[in-house]
């Protein structure tokens, strides 16, 4: 979901991850921090098109990367966003 606003987070980054699927975010508000610190993802520049599609074409190509960065969002989500850590 790549976000043409200043969104803070998005719910839907926490629900891919859950699901094992890497993100592609823009580089803003917490998206930078979150994907950096996960590895669950690739960042893009915002308001660039072709930053966008030239990371959309390396994680689509790259099966080993993608599988790596599917595992990280999982453990992400673990770590992060479980019912435990939420209640907390």
């Amino acid at each position: 979901v790549p976000a043409r606003y200043g969104e803070v987070f998005g719910l839907y980054l926490a629900e891919a991850w859950a699901a094992g699927i890497p993100a592609v975010q823009p580089r803003t508000a917490a998206f930078t921090e979150l994907v950096e610190l996960s590895g669950a993802g690739v960042l893009f520049e915002a308001e660039s098109e072709t930053s966008l599609a030239t990371a959309l074409e390396n994680i689509l190509r790259d099966d080993q990367e993608r599988s790596r960065m599917a595992g990280a969002a999982r453990e992400a989500s673990r770590k992060w966003f479980s019912v435990d850590v939420m209640m907390r």
